[in-house]
Order: structure tokens, then sequence, then C-alpha cells
């Protein structure tokens, strides 16, 4: 019985944002995997102690917020850990007792059903159960969070196409997927005018579900795995604003609801953050070092990083102070169709040339810059020109919460010329 010991392992324990804990139980030589549905950043996860880290001068380190995640998921697992050491001796009892038992008793504590018991062998079956499961929160992210309106009106979408798909080639049955399959999508995807990314994201939703459906023990069809099962992508020309650009925004005369975009959008672009981080900034944000510089100082929601930027423009600090330092509560859908009306006021009105793949052909477009202007924009943008100011990519990493020097410079988006004169500019000033 010895072997039931409860072991918790990371799903991805190389990754820089939140991953699975799985709960793993060996039992007549067999071994069990459940997932936990608790998820942590590997880099606060003591691999030895199977527990979110626990040293104090570690601790010490974190924000408020983080450390109390942290001891509140170590007494989860404390939880499951004393619930399946309890078992093992409910066990000792019987010794006709399955795996498949097993992994009931656990999934009940953790408050879950078996998903056997749905067994759906039509794709768009499971698919439908997986999306059901998402509105209704059984389902959650690698984060343990519930899925966003948002996804799962793309995942909806998803299995609108399916079924259309479906009409075309006949039943799709899970252990029938394979590449043949993956080519045939492909092609109807390209048959109805889909954009590279578009088609993209609908095999990454379907090697998810597919995933699960692994994971689960509805499926042994492991096609998802396969280098040639990929979701094909192209890389989007994201445009950033440029110091120039951003002054035209600061000196076009707003006011009410746009004043209020233009105001939040600029906060954005001068602290180099998501959408999610930047539009919450509030006054207890606002702390200053031991040196006397003011800086904010948040944890990322998306990736639980804590960040300190540095007040490195004074415009910064005015656009804080005409809100008391409390940014405006906005809504991201209006005002990303805001900000492409307020660049045309501001004449960002470049024309850039926009190269996509429609329907497998390669097509290019000429478009006004401000009408790529979104939310996200503003992160671009701050990242970029803090780049062009001479910053190096470690400082800016520690602002934009990047873990990667190769995630930064994807959002670095400096052009040909931009960078031939930064590199001059350097060897004169040398």
């Amino acid at each position: 019985m010895a072997g039931l010991e409860p072991k918790f392992i990371l799903k991805e324990p190389n990754r820089g944002t939140h991953t699975l804990i799985y709960l793993f139980l060996n039992w007549k030589g067999k071994r069990l995997k459940i997932s936990t549905s608790e998820t942590i950043i590997p880099e606060y996860w003591d691999k030895d102690n199977q527990r979110p880290i626990s040293n104090k001068k570690q601790l010490r380190t974190l924000a408020p917020i983080l450390q109390k995640e942290l001891s509140i998921l170590s007494i989860k697992l404390d939880e499951i850990d004393l619930f399946v050491n309890d078992l093992i001796l409910d066990l000792k009892r019987d010794k006709t007792v399955s795996l498949d038992t097993i992994q009931k008793r656990v999934l009940e504590f953790l408050g879950r059903k078996m998903i056997e018991e749905v067994k759906p062998v039509n794709f768009i079956e499971y698919f439908t159960s997986v999306v059901t499961r998402m509105e209704n929160g059984t389902y959650l992210t690698d984060k343990g969070t519930k899925y966003s309106p948002n996804t799962i009106k793309s995942y909806k979408s998803n299995l609108l196409l399916l079924t259309d798909f479906e009409k075309e080639i006949g039943c799709i049955n899970i252990e029938e997927i394979d590449i043949d399959f993956y080519n045939s999508l492909l092609q109807y995807c390209n048959q109805i005018g889909f954009r590279t990314n578009t088609t993209g994201s609908v095999i990454k939703r379907i090697k998810a579900v597919l995933h699960t459906a692994f994971e689960e023990g509805i499926s042994k069809n492991t096609i998802f795995q396969s280098n040639n099962f990929k979701a094909v992508k192209e890389k989007v020309y994201n445009i950033y604003l440029t110091s120039e650009e951003l002054k035209k925004l600061i000196d076009l005369p707003l006011s009410g609801t746009y004043e209020k975009y233009r105001d939040v959008f600029l906060i954005g672009c001068y602290v180099a953050q998501r959408y999610s981080d930047y539009s919450r900034i509030s006054p207890e944000h606002i702390q200053t070092t031991g040196n006397g510089n003011k800086v904010i100082d948040l944890v990322q929601i998306k990736t639980k990083q804590r960040v300190l930027i540095p007040f490195l423009f004074p415009e910064l600090d005015t656009l804080l102070q005409k809100y008391d330092y409390k940014v405006p509560k906005i809504v991201e859908q209006p005002f990303n169709r805001a900000l492409k009306k307020i660049g045309e006021l501001a004449g960002i009105d470049k024309e850039v040339v926009l190269t996509e793949n429609i329907g497998g052909e390669t097509k290019e477009r000429l478009v006004k810059k401000y009408e790529l202007i979104t939310s996200h924009t503003a992160r671009r943008t701050g990242a970029t020109n803090l780049f062009l100011l001479g910053y190096s990519a470690i400082q800016i990493m520690k602002v934009t919460g990047h873990t990667t020097a190769e995630s930064l410079m994807d959002y670095i988006k400096v052009s040909l010329e931009e960078n031939a004169d930064k590199m001059a500019t350097q060897i004169e000033t040398e």
C-alpha cells in the first residue's frame, strides 16, 4: 500500500507562468495522474518538498498578496495529502479495490465527477461537453481559473465551424482524427476565406480539446502531439507609437469619454503594461524606493509577477495626478473602438502595408496606422520606446515583467531604419 503515497508534480516545471499541479499515485504497478486544478508559477515551487516555497527569507521578497496565495495553496495540498493517506487506511480493508475506485474517490474529494460517465465518442459531442463545463465553471484553465466569456465565445464559434465541416466530411469520431482530417480542415478554412491566424486558432482549440479527451481517458488519440498537426501561424504586423505620435495624442484637445480614453491609453504607453494592469492602477500602487524614487509597484494579473515601474516620463505623473492616481474605470471593447477614432483625430495616419494570408492567398493592402491601434498597442509602445531610449533588455524586462529576452523582443517593434539610426547614434557617442 505504500506505493499509493501521493506525489505533487508540476505539469510544466520550466514554464514562466502558472502551470497545473498534478497528483500522482502508484497502484499495483499502474500510475494514476489527477489534476488538482491548482496552479503555481514554477519559480515559487519547492520540488523537494512538493509544496510552495516556505523559506521565510524567500517569502519576504514577495508581495504580501502572493505570500497569502502560496500559504493557501500549501493548505489545500496538505488537505489532499491527508485525504489520500486516510484513503490508504480504508483500502487496506478492501483487497478488491480498483484503480477506477481510487480515482473516483479522489475526484469526489476534489469536487469533481469522473468524466468517464459521459463517454462521448463523437468529437462534436465531446467538444460540446467541454464548452458546457467551461460555462458552468467545472472545466478550468491551466491557472485554475474560469474561462472568460470571450474564450467561451471562441470555442462556441469553433463548434459551429466543426458542425458545418462535419456536413462536408461526415461524422467526426475522436479516435479517427488524423493528419488527413487536419489537411481537409486546412483546405476547408481556406475555402471559406479564413486568415492564416484564424485557422491557427481553430486548430489550437481542437488540439486543446483532444488533449483534454486524452487526459480524461476519453480517447487514446495522441495526434495533437504530432509536429505535423500544428496551429498554423503567420507573423502579424503590430505597430507602436513613436514619441512624436504620443505628443500628438497629448496635444489633441478632447473632452468627456474620449479624453478619458486617451489619457488611460497614454498611461498604458508610459508604464508598458497589459491593459489588465494599467487600467487598474490606484493610489496604493504608488510607492517610493529607498533612494526616494517614485515607482508603481504592482503584481501583474496574468503572471502574478511583481514589477516596479519608475516614473521615467513627466507626462505619466501629470496624467495620474489628473485622476488622483486612480485610473478611470473603462470597458475594453468600446475603448478599442474609440482608440482608432482618437488616433485619426490626432493625425496618426501614416500608411502602412499590411500583408495577410487570406483563404490560402497572400494579399497586401494599405491601411492607416490609426486603424491598427488597440489597447495592447500601449504595451508595445512602452517597451519599444524604452529600447529606443537606450535601456537594456534586462532593465526593460524588470519593468514589463517579461521572463525572457526573446519574448520581450517580440514586443519591440523597431523598423530597420530606426535600428540603423540607433546603432549610428551609439557609435557617435562612443
